[in-house]
């Protein structure tokens, strides 16, 4: 062998030995990765392990915690007291034709027993509202699973059904006694409830209340009657509206309670407070109140008597109302004076000057306008004329 060959066999050699130690080392990282990836499954499943043993821990201690809330572990035990206190519940509320029963009872995965009952009968929302409120303020294991509602054809009264669902678990004593722990499910008190759910139409959209200004002043003569009309709007379409005096009321007031048109005669000096309520027909019932503030003063001292030649024909006694409509300023009067046969049109603060009656219109009803001259105010209708309407609120 030369010397070249020599060189040649040691450099073959070599690369043996090269690739034995690479392939050896390599061998020996995967190895390595194995073991490390399998430490990693083992150490993942130790802490799956672990979380379930704790999760078990934490499901224990719950059910140990809700255990007071169950149904006796005995099934006629079970049926038994939750119905009887569904009873007592239902009648202390008053429900007509209230029955109670037991529809099922179902074993569930081992762990509890699912009984279901069904309370039915009649009653207004406020007492299913109450019904509902009583049984989750109770401190079973139970919910109410289905609830339908329906109006009847008397006024205000509901038929309503509704299945309850109550739990007995397996770790429950035979004889489990009647919880009495506070319930934690109602967040807020029976009244909130109350006025979140029945204070408002279940089968339409909610009722509006009607729009009336809040307060007005008046003011008359002693022994004069003070009267006016308080006219609320409704928002919604195809409701009425009625008046009522609210509170306590001076004498003598009084108001009409289709149109809420009001009259007041005082027998003293001073201020007189009138509070009229507006009450739609909607369900249920939204009102409005208006404050009506009525200074009573003395008369103005007499005037001294001018002797004023009366004409000839006095425009007044032939001038009638013939349209009262919607202007653009508000409500308008057209007057007919038939001595001329001219139309005079008039609305709210106009003065008015026929013949030998003067006045300032103050107000414009449906059928009548109201007038005030020399400090006492009269009304016409659509059939007098202003000289006769004026001549009969002096005799009254």
């Amino acid at each position: 062998m030369n010397q070249r060959e020599r060189i040649l066999a040691i450099a073959v050699g070599a690369l043996g030995a090269i690739f034995v130690a690479q392939y050896g080392l390599t061998s020996v990282r995967s190895g390595f990765d194995r073991k490390q990836t399998e430490l990693e499954n083992l150490q993942k499943e130790v802490d799956n392990k672990r979380s379930q043993i704790n999760d078990g821990i934490i499901a224990l201690r719950k059910l140990k915690e809700i255990t007071p809330s169950s149904l006796p572990k005995d099934p006629e035990k079970a049926r038994f007291d939750y119905n009887k206190w569904l009873q007592e519940v239902v009648h202390s509320r008053g429900l007509a034709s209230a029955t109670t029963s037991v529809l099922t009872a179902a074993p569930i995965a081992g762990a509890y027993t699912r009984y279901k009952f069904n309370v039915a009968g009649q009653g207004s929302l406020e007492q299913i509202v109450d019904l509902v409120y009583t049984i989750y303020q109770q401190n079973y294991i139970h919910r109410i699973s289905k609830l339908s509602i329906k109006p009847t054809l008397e006024m205000g009264r509901l038929d309503f059904s509704m299945d309850i669902e109550a739990a007995a678990l397996f770790d429950a004593e035979l004889s489990q006694p009647f919880p009495t722990a506070p319930s934690k499910r109602l967040s807020t008190a029976r009244d909130e409830y109350v006025e979140a759910i029945v204070r408002r139409n279940m089968f339409g959209p909610e009722n509006q209340a009607p729009k009336l200004a809040e307060s007005r002043k008046e003011r008359v003569e002693i022994g004069r009657t003070a009267e006016g009309t308080v006219r609320a709007d409704d928002p919604d379409k195809g409701q009425t509206l009625s008046y009522e005096i609210a509170g306590e009321a001076p004498a003598s007031a009084e108001v009409d309670p289709k149109s809420g048109r009001w009259k007041f005669t005082p027998s003293e000096k001073g201020t007189f407070k009138l509070l009229v309520r507006a009450i739609d027909s909607g369900f249920p019932a939204k009102t409005a109140e208006q404050m009506i503030e009525i200074e009573v003063v003395d008369p103005p001292p007499p005037q001294p008597v001018t002797v004023v030649e009366k004409p000839k024909f006095d425009s007044a006694a032939h001038t009638f109302i013939t349209a009262i409509i919607s202007g653009r300023k508000g409500p308008e009067v057209w007057l007919l004076s038939r001595t001329d046969n001219q139309t005079i049109s008039a609305v709210v603060g106009d003065q008015i000057d026929l013949g030998s009656l003067k006045g300032k219109l103050v107000e414009i009803g449906k059928d009548f306008i109201v007038v005030e001259t020399d400090g006492r105010r009269w009304t016409a209708g659509m059939d007098e004329s202003l000289s006769a309407a004026f001549k009969r609120s002096a005799d009254d």
